[in-house]
């Protein structure tokens, strides 16, 4: 994207936004593994603090993925994360949402 500056009449590239700043960008991800499990993986520095605070004993690797979960939990889990202000992309069988 550009910006245009007024007092030189052309454009300029913005600069680079990090990864907290850009509001728009999910904590995490979660998306249907198999007909009854879902999958959650942490895409910001912020979701890993909280997955490692609130899902320790559900944390499957490094990276702050957990553990396959049944709708029943992830639907527990994002509700957590949304009343804790933390955003998830939900890749769900027919679409893709921001909550």
């Amino acid at each position: 994207m550009f910006v245009r500056h007024p007092q030189r009449h052309q454009m300029q590239p913005e600069p680079p936004q990090t990864l907290e700043q850009h509001s728009s960008l999910p904590d995490f991800i979660v998306e249907k593994s198999s007909e009854k499990h879902w999958e959650v993986s942490v895409s910001t520095q912020r979701g890993l603090h909280w997955i490692s605070a609130n899902y320790s004993d559900r944390i499957a690797d490094e990276s702050g993925r957990l553990r396959s979960m049944s709708l029943f939990e992830v639907n527990d889990f994002l509700r957590r994360v949304r009343r804790n202000g933390l955003r998830t992309r939900y890749c769900g069988p027919h679409r893709v949402e921001m909550l």
